[in-house]
């Protein structure tokens, strides 16, 4: 289990990491790979698993879409604890000033795959 930060009170070590899990996990091209996961959410439409004529996984405006996504994040956080995070998704309090971008965002030192 990951512990879940705002995504402003990151460390820049905390940074660091989460960022080189996540290109480590955009360049897996296993089944665990980032293209796989974010695959489940859109293209190429892979539901239901048995038909001739497949779309999204994800139907938004569908009852099961907050259980949808639940189940895409764990799996995506798994991922990226498999790659090496040590910090779980970080979350964003909208309910909060924001007085600039996280530096989640915003570096640009090393390979930033955000």
């Amino acid at each position: 289990v990951l512990n879940r930060y705002e995504v402003s009170s990151l460390s820049l070590e905390q940074v660091s990491n989460l960022r080189n899990a996540l290109y480590k996990l955009q360049n897996d091209q296993g089944p665990n790979g980032y293209e796989a996961i974010a695959s489940f959410h859109g293209s190429p439409g892979l539901c239901p698993e048995n038909a001739t004529e497949k779309y999204a996984c994800c139907q938004h405006g569908m009852p099961a879409f907050p259980a949808f996504h639940r189940l895409l994040t764990v799996q995506f956080e798994r991922a990226l604890k498999d790659n090496g995070a040590l910090v779980g998704i970080p979350y964003w309090d909208w309910t909060r000033p924001v007085k600039s971008m996280p530096s989640l965002f915003t570096e640009s030192f090393g390979e930033n795959p955000f």
